[in-house]
């Protein structure tokens, strides 16, 4: 036989789910406005990259040579087309959001102001050399080396949004309250990128050719800041509960998507290990950093105060 304070809590608890779905006076005002507060977690889908430039042959390099005067001055050297390097797709890893809203209930619908601060892990990639078809580059294969190919990451990435959502209330009476919405803002996305591609100390071995021994060993690199203020959108469901006449408590799940963009002239740190210059040892190395969309997930836990 079944004690008698089992069969109570039971039929507390029993009775408290299917109050759950009674009406309350919760929200009875149709309108007025509200604060909220958020964190959770973030999980992007693949940054995709592209690094273009003005790329010459190694033998080009004026500072390779102990006569300058004597490097090669073909048309290979010498031209000023630009072109890209090599692309790459990053996986960044998952990181953390947290925000605040103040919005406007009107019946069933919200208009709802929102901050929310977003970050994301790391990830370092091999370059894909071949992957741009750059001729400079394919005259480079066999330079690299082996224990260490070259490689590139990004790091410390954030992204502060600011959105305007609307915000669709299934208001049933009940203290659960499903919602779906959208809207519309700009992110402001932040970060490092940085590179490394060092030359194998072995180049003597393919040949006699005095630029062959200076490289060797040598190391190209770039580690820059990026960021920029980009447009994006976000849909969101989510749903709410009761714990109080004007306390909420909830999940929201989020996509958002904001838009490509550019980072011009960005000057390497060195280039096979002296100053960031051209073959022509005076101009400067400088690269374009061309990124994709950003697209991510986010899903957070939400507090509401209605006023």
């Amino acid at each position: 036989m079944t004690h008698p304070s089992l069969k109570a809590h039971i039929g507390y608890w029993a009775l408290s789910l299917f109050a759950g779905f009674l009406p309350v006076q919760l929200m009875a005002k149709d309108s007025g406005f509200y604060l909220g507060l958020e964190a959770g977690f973030s999980q992007s889908d693949s940054l995709d990259t592209r690094l273009s430039g003005v790329n010459h042959p190694t033998r080009c390099d004026r500072l390779l040579y102990s006569d300058p005067s004597s490097a090669p001055n073909d048309a290979s050297c010498t031209h000023n087309d630009w072109q890209e390097m090599w692309g790459n797709s990053f996986d960044l890893e998952a990181g953390f959001v947290g925000g605040m809203q103040m919005g406007y209930r009107l019946g069933k619908l919200r208009v709802e102001g929102e901050y929310l601060h977003q970050t994301q892990g790391r990830d370092w990639r091999r370059i894909q050399l071949g992957s741009a078809g750059n001729a400079a580059l394919g005259t480079k294969d066999s330079e690299w080396d082996t224990s260490l190919p070259p490689s590139e990451g990004i790091s410390g990435f954030t992204n502060q949004q600011i959105f305007l959502n609307l915000y669709y209330d299934f208001r049933g009476g009940s203290v659960w309250t499903p919602y779906v919405g959208l809207g519309v803002g700009l992110g402001k996305i932040e970060g490092q990128y940085g590179n490394r591609l060092l030359r194998r100390n072995d180049l003597a071995q393919f040949g006699p050719e005095e630029w062959r021994a200076a490289a060797a060993g040598t190391m190209s690199s770039m580690d820059t800041s990026f960021g920029d203020r980009v447009f994006g959108f976000q849909l969101a469901l989510g749903v709410d509960y009761a714990i109080g006449d004007t306390t909420l408590i909830g999940a929201k799940l989020r996509w958002a998507r904001f838009k490509a963009f550019e980072e011009e002239d960005k000057l390497w740190d060195t280039v096979r290990s002296h100053a960031p210059v051209t073959s022509d040892g005076v101009t400067p190395f400088l690269a374009d950093l061309d990124f994709g969309t950003f697209e991510s997930w986010t899903l957070s836990l939400v507090l509401k105060q209605l006023l």
